[in-house]
């Protein structure tokens, strides 16, 4: 699988899901003010992704490197191999949706369409994880995503990010000073072959 851009991904998000995710708890009114903000979300969302495929170059007893980035994760150097395929990749909810989000006041509303949001991220991984797995033949992957309560640093995101040099912004996603990805609601890792 060479490097690939799906824009935009495929979703849907079901009251039912939203009503379990949100624990919302079948209660009338927030079920009506979510409908309004799903109903938006399937007018408005473009969810997107990036991956790019990638190997181990070289790994010691203190690094990895990973097309030519160097990184310390503790996780990342007891699961890959010096020679090992992956894929690093990025998946976001979109501009177009992040937009309309920064427009709401309400905090019921915040807190819905933030809900929203993380199950359209959610939709890009698990896309983007069938598509290499399917491509390359992998039953089963692991994703490495730094400072998700992983041994991997969240300050080695920016040298991650910077693996995919130009294509974020085809993407629409770029990074600010403090590591954060943007959209707000946006991540970005490494999938790999389960050993």
């Amino acid at each position: 699988m060479n490097g690939q851009i799906f824009n935009p991904i495929p979703f849907e998000i079901t009251m039912e899901t939203l009503n379990d995710a949100l624990k919302l708890r079948n209660r009338k009114r927030l079920l009506n003010q979510a409908q309004l903000l799903l109903d938006q979300t399937n007018a408005a969302a473009v969810p997107k992704a990036l991956v790019i495929p990638g190997s181990v170059d070289k790994k010691t007893e203190t690094q990895i490197v990973i097309n030519g980035a160097s990184f310390t994760s503790p996780k990342l150097m007891t699961n890959l191999d010096e020679g090992d395929a992956l894929y690093a990749y990025i998946a976001t909810c979109g501009t177009e949706i992040d937009a309309y989000a920064a427009s709401l006041t309400d905090q019921m509303d915040l807190f819905i369409i933030d809900g929203i949001m993380n199950l359209l991220v959610g939709t890009g991984k698990t896309f983007v994880s069938e598509k290499v797995s399917s491509s390359v033949g992998w039953p089963d992957i692991y994703d490495y995503v730094p400072g998700m309560g992983e041994a991997w640093p969240k300050d080695e995101q920016v040298k991650l990010f910077n693996l995919f040099g130009c294509y974020p912004a085809e993407i629409g996603v770029s990074m600010e000073d403090a590591a954060f990805v943007l959209p707000r609601r946006s991540t970005i890792g490494i999938l790999s072959k389960t050993k």
